[in-house]
């Protein structure tokens, strides 16, 4: 039989029993030889009462060569079990999980959950909350509904940057996302918030919200670039959630969101600086070129107010500016929301200014809208 049908192992062991029993045949023949004094004779042509006498005197010298094979065999065997790693040899993956929110919106629940990477969804905690006063799926711009599908949390903003209105604090969510913009779905500035009566609010513009007291117990679980799926209801979803949560996809997606996100601070800091760079050199003309032409302040349009920067950068006082804890509030297709803290010196003159700036994409540039001061932090 050909050895190649044996597992490995085993093809070794049968290959060392084959030598030995050629190894014992040419033994028995050199035994016939030494005890007749005669001519070397195959095995097959000496006699059958002498056979047996050899076969006898021969058998204890083969028990130990037999043993000392199987010995030898049994130890690499161990360690090639040991050292294995071909790809026939099966590893299980570690079961990965990462927590995610389900809303049901007939129930008015929000789940907190952790979703395992083997589809099994072990419930955490969950919420009262309050939807959109409009039933159905949200469609358009002010419509009062609350959308259906997967969203992920983009962003998070605190009270003192959120009109009394959401509460304590609102994270942000994405939509309208990828499949929805496809659909012809329209509208912006959906949040999970908390609410201003500080207790449990009974509907909404479209967003998901809490009492400020569970939005609190909430929040440790909630994190940039989390996953929440909003359902029209939470029975008899089980396929609905294994498809929209495919943990591959969800992986992927997430990383998608959170290169999104990165990408989007990256561009307000970087807008950011543009601004502040040129306003500290004197540089009228890169300055003004970022804001909108319809952009006012103090009853000035554009034209009036680039004159009055103009008049000011002429002055010989050196400035200095420095733009500290930089916050995205609000980001949309076509819109941001910024606030920062403003440090500004011009000679001896100093201000520390908390400062919002209101951004309007058009054309494919961004370009400022408004710019107000927020609060004047007390020293």
């Amino acid at each position: 039989m050909a050895l190649s049908f044996f597992p490995f192992p085993l093809r070794r062991l049968a290959k060392r029993v084959e030598v030995a029993l050629s190894t014992f045949r040419f033994y028995l023949e050199i035994k016939w030889a030494y005890r007749t004094g005669g001519e070397f004779k195959l095995l097959d042509s000496i006699p059958t009462p002498n056979k047996k006498v050899l076969i006898g005197i021969a058998a204890i010298p083969l028990a130990f060569l037999t043993f000392f094979i199987l010995q030898t065999d049994k130890k690499e065997t161990i360690a090639i079990s040991a050292t294995d790693t071909r790809s026939d040899t099966v590893v299980s993956a570690p079961l990965q999980s990462m927590k995610v929110l389900v809303a049901g919106k007939k129930e008015r629940q929000l789940v907190v959950a952790e979703w395992f990477s083997n589809s099994k969804l072990t419930p955490i905690v969950e919420y009262p909350i309050a939807i959109g006063e409009k039933e159905g799926r949200k469609e358009r711009q002010g419509d009062l509904k609350t959308p259906e599908g997967l969203y992920w949390i983009v962003d998070r903003m605190e009270d003192e940057e959120l009109p009394s209105l959401y509460g304590i604090r609102a994270f942000v969510l994405n939509y309208p996302n990828n499949r929805d913009k496809s659909e012809k779905r329209s509208g912006n500035g959906i949040w999970i918030h908390g609410d201003e009566t500080d207790t449990q609010p009974d509907k909404t513009r479209g967003c998901l919200a809490l009492s400020n007291k569970n939005l609190e117990k909430l929040t440790p679980n909630l994190y940039i670039g989390m996953p929440v799926l909003i359902l029209p209801t939470l029975k008899n979803t089980e396929d609905n959630i294994i498809t929209a949560l495919e943990w591959e996809a969800l992986n992927l997606e997430k990383k998608r969101i959170l290169s999104t996100v990165q990408a989007r601070d990256a561009f307000v800091k970087a807008f950011l600086e543009r601004w502040r760079a040129a306003w500290e050199a004197k540089d009228i003309e890169t300055y003004a070129v970022l804001y909108s032409s319809r952009f006012t302040q103090n009853g000035m349009d554009y034209q009036a107010w680039k004159e009055y920067k103009t008049g000011l950068f002429t002055k010989p006082e050196v400035l200095n500016i420095e733009l500290t804890d930089i916050t995205l509030n609000k980001l949309g297709s076509n819109f941001a929301l910024v606030t920062f803290l403003q440090n500004y010196s011009a000679g001896t003159y100093r201000s520390v200014e908390k400062k919002q700036l209101k951004l309007i994409k058009s054309s494919n540039e961004w370009k400022i809208t408004e710019e107000a001061i927020v609060t004047v932090p007390q020293s």
